[in-house]
């Protein structure tokens, strides 16, 4: 799971739909599944208006001005990583923490909504499903929480597929090799312009070979990548090599899977 961590989220009028705009981030990489990686998007904290629906805070003493909380509209927004409405029956899941060691137990979410109060379910592990209508959406009520604000972190999960590239004869174009990482990593850079550049986490190949290693056939000469000590090659995504597109040859049996590593992760990756 790749966690980044932003300082704060503000919200910003974009036509008839208000979403998120995103402050600096600290990154921190942590891998939690071989599948999914999620991002601690923002940390959240009060907004300019707030409804007198909002001062009915659920069993909290803060004042509405210090309660965490952000427009549902945004909310949606950060489960979808886009600003578009959601298609019915779509599962929006999201994961809240606290930053302060409050146990998920403690944690409550409510959609102030005008027919009343909505609350949201949370589960042990802190993670939530949005709940969604057209008149929900519409409304775009406040989403509050009973903890003070900058102490609530929320996590996208997104899927880490399996890459699956066509080999023909044990050979791969550079270019299918990384596509789908280059899909995922445009998807993230939804959420941090940064990612993916030089100093910023990344996403990386992960080839499993068992020990052998990965042999990059370019034009003016053979790229042999070696495996590391738990038998396994690494690679980010080259520009240079994208455009000319070589073969890639890549050992028989071998498992080929995306994963996150940090911005220091992928230098040592380019070195090899």
């Amino acid at each position: 799971m790749l966690t980044v961590k932003f300082r704060e989220m503000k919200t910003a009028r974009r036509g008839p739909l208000e979403t998120a705009s995103i402050g600096t981030m600290k990154g921190i990489v942590k891998t939690l599944t071989p599948l999914i990686f999620g991002i601690a998007l923002v940390t959240l904290c009060s907004v300019d208006h707030v409804s007198a629906q909002d001062a009915a805070a659920p069993e909290s003493s803060a004042k509405p001005q210090e309660i965490a909380q952000l427009p549902y509209q945004a909310l949606v927004g950060i489960a979808r990583n886009n600003a578009d409405r959601p298609k019915d029956g779509e599962k929006m899941m999201l994961r809240i923490s606290s930053s302060e060691e409050v146990a998920v137990e403690e944690i409550k979410l409510t959609i102030m909504q005008v027919e009343g109060e909505l609350p949201i379910k949370i589960d042990e592990n802190g993670d939530f499903e949005v709940p969604f209508s057209d008149a929900l959406y519409d409304e775009n009520p406040m989403v509050v929480s009973n903890q003070p604000k900058g102490t609530m972190n929320l996590k996208v999960m997104i899927d880490l597929k399996e890459v699956r590239p066509k080999v023909v004869d044990g050979k791969v174009k550079y270019r299918d090799l990384f596509s789908q990482l280059l899909e995922l990593q445009t998807k993230m850079r939804g959420l941090d312009p940064n990612f993916g550049t030089p100093g910023y986490e990344t996403l990386a190949i992960q080839v499993v070979t068992g020990g052998e290693p990965v042999v990059i056939l370019r034009k003016l000469g053979s790229r042999e990548i070696a495996a590391d000590e738990a038998k396994t090659v690494w690679m980010v995504y080259d520009l240079l090599l994208f455009e000319e597109n070589p073969d890639v040859k890549i050992p028989e049996k071998a498992e080929v899977s995306i994963k996150p590593v940090d911005a220091r992760t992928a230098v040592e990756i380019r070195a090899n």
